[in-house]
């Protein structure tokens, strides 16, 4: 993007990204591998989500879309955390 992008052509850049990844996304999964994910999540009793930061809204979302398919998904997240060091 140029600081001198029009609304419309930044719009445009940010949808032609988004579709480029969605179609490398789709390119890219392995049919053996996602047999074996489904078949795991199908024979779990429940599926325990973590998201730390920005990850929890992730994991959020992975649970409603879990549950919507009949999955008892936790989600545990750390919304808000401080960075700290150890001790010296």
């Amino acid at each position: 993007m140029q600081d001198d992008d029009a609304p419309l052509d930044v719009a445009a850049k940010v949808a032609d990204n988004t579709i480029a990844a969605i179609l490398e996304l789709r390119d890219s999964i392995n049919a053996e591998t996602l047999a074996r994910v489904v078949d795991e999540l199908r024979a779990a009793q429940r599926v325990e989500l973590y998201g730390f930061g920005s990850g929890a809204t992730v994991a959020e979302d992975a649970q409603q879309k879990l549950f919507s398919l009949g999955l008892l998904a936790l989600p545990m997240w750390i919304r808000n955390c401080r960075k700290s060091r150890p001790p010296s």
